[in-house]
């Protein structure tokens, strides 16, 4: 076959069209936030373009500007933050719509030193201390409570986590940072899923269950979906720790920021120097001139000598590329997943659930399978957090897919765990990452055979082309410190290739 008719029959001729949210739709999410005042529509000049106003993009291009070189960058959304949002109180005050948790600075030092270097503070979560309440647990129609991160009521269950969590560990343990690829087991890890792994080292359904939530808890996608490799990097990233990933108590859900996860953002972008472009989707990258790149949006187009792409592969899939890139990255923008999520905060006149004693954390086998405590600091109203996946989700628990079924199913299983008065909330505050025009789902759960076969392709350089996003980190990968790490490497790339 020819190069060209290759290309269209392995990427069914979808390189290059322009993708939408999970579901196709278009709707855009409520925002809020920073960002310069765009400039006329126009031709702009730079040392770097960044596409993406998120953390990643927004970290790298400060880091270039540190170095001395100019920058401007390009955002599709009307606001910045990319899977980070503020989204608005009705009583006044803000939420976090998308990623809100960091880890302690011993763990996730990269977004613990960025924020502190932009003079943003962080607090710990609800549920940690003495006193402050006991977690539930319901499971197959037993209620029970517990202190710390793991729950006592099934033991032979939590014993058989346990042993799975150490197995994983020691597999972990021989994955090179950034390059799970190299493991010396990579291809046998990367041809199975979790639920495979699960059904023949595992002996109990409490474990497998524990297990389970776990795994959806931090990817936003079942064990059956997933690449046991891919999981195994996550826990290599993040110090080795299978709990690293998703603990409260000296873990990635130990604290959050002051001002909410946006604001990282908003102060990344009111410190730039250099142009930052909004409501100005990118459409191409050329790079055909041998001494410079031209990058089309909706707003300008820029000349520049590096690019940085700051994108979720799947968005990277929109921008038409001159000359074409190799196959091995167009095959990745192709088949790179999303985990797609509601996130919902609903909202109460106080946290009623302290008063019974529980720290508003809940795991169970009734929908919704998770929440937790997500009030404010100094604010009396009680908020309580829990996650939605996507449609599979719902259908397979006969809930209709529309907004208001949606609700009316989490608020019945927020009153199975706290009671009646869970029926009564002042508002419902959504973070819907399924309806996005520019952002594709929130996390990028990889099915088995993705990273023996796409791995090397996700951070490499391509001509005057650099990559960042948190997808190319090497450590904490899907976390926000790994879209800070990604940043910053990808300043560094450019910045030692124009020195």
């Amino acid at each position: 076959m020819k190069r060209r008719e290759l290309i269209k029959a392995v990427l069914g001729g979808a390189a290059l069209v322009p993708l939408t949210g999970c579901n196709g739709d278009s709707r855009p999410l409520d925002s809020s936030g920073g960002g310069n005042t765009p400039p006329p529509t126009g031709d702009l000049r730079a040392d770097v373009c960044v596409i993406g106003a998120g953390i990643s993009g927004l970290t790298a291009a400060r880091r270039c500007e540190q170095k001395g070189l100019s920058v401007v960058v390009l955002e599709a959304n009307d606001r910045v933050g990319g899977r980070t949002v503020n989204l608005p109180l009705a009583g006044g005050g803000f939420i976090e719509g998308g990623g809100e948790w960091v880890g302690p600075s011993s763990q996730q030092s990269a977004v613990r030193a960025l924020a502190a270097e932009l003079g943003i503070e962080t607090y710990l979560a609800y549920g940690q201390a003495a006193g402050e309440g006991n977690n539930l647990m319901l499971y197959r129609g037993s209620r029970s409570t517990f202190t710390g991160e793991i729950p006592l009521g099934d033991p032979a269950g939590l014993a058989d986590l346990l042993q799975a969590q150490t197995r994983w560990e020691q597999m972990a343990s021989e994955i090179p940072e950034g390059r799970a690829w190299d493991a010396p087991n990579a291809h046998l890890w990367d041809s199975m899923t979790i639920w495979e792994w699960m059904q023949t080292n595992m002996l109990t359904d409490g474990g497998k269950w524990l297990l389970s939530l776990i795994v959806l808890l931090t990817t936003a996608a079942r064990p059956e979906d997933l690449s046991l490799l891919f999981y195994l990097e996550m826990i290599a990233g993040a110090g080795g720790s299978f709990t690293n990933l998703y603990a409260k108590a000296n873990g990635a859900q130990e604290r959050r920021i002051s001002g909410g996860s946006q604001r990282i953002s908003s102060r990344l972008a009111e410190e730039l120097t250099g142009p930052l472009v909004l409501s100005s989707p990118v459409s191409g990258i050329d790079q055909s001139n041998p001494s410079s790149v031209s990058v089309a949006s909706r707003r300008c187009r820029v000349t520049a000598k590096r690019v940085i792409v700051a994108l979720h592969p799947q968005d990277a899939a929109r921008l038409a590329y001159a000359p074409l890139l190799p196959i091995e990255r167009q095959m990745l923008h192709k088949n790179w997943p999303t985990g797609c999520a509601y996130k919902l905060n609903v909202v109460y006149p106080t946290p009623f659930w302290r008063a019974d004693g529980y720290s508003g954390m809940v795991i169970s086998d009734v929908f919704p399978y998770f929440a937790d405590d997500n009030s404010l600091p100094g604010d009396p109203r009680g908020l309580l957090v829990c996650f939605v996946g996507a449609q599979h989700e719902l259908s397979s628990r006969g809930i209709v897919e529309d907004k208001a079924s949606r609700h009316a199913a989490v608020l019945n299983g927020l009153a199975t765990f706290f009671g009646p008065k869970a029926l009564a909330p002042l508002e419902i505050v959504e973070g819907n990452w399924i309806e996005q025009p520019w952002i594709a789902g929130c996390e990028s759960p990889l099915q088995p055979g993705m990273l023996t076969t796409f791995g090397k392709s996700v951070a490499a350089r391509i001509d005057r082309i650099h990559w960042a996003g948190t997808e190319t980190a090497g450590q904490w990968k899907a976390y926000m410190d790994g879209a800070v790490r990604a940043g910053e490497r990808a300043a560094n790339e450019v910045s030692m290739l124009m020195s």
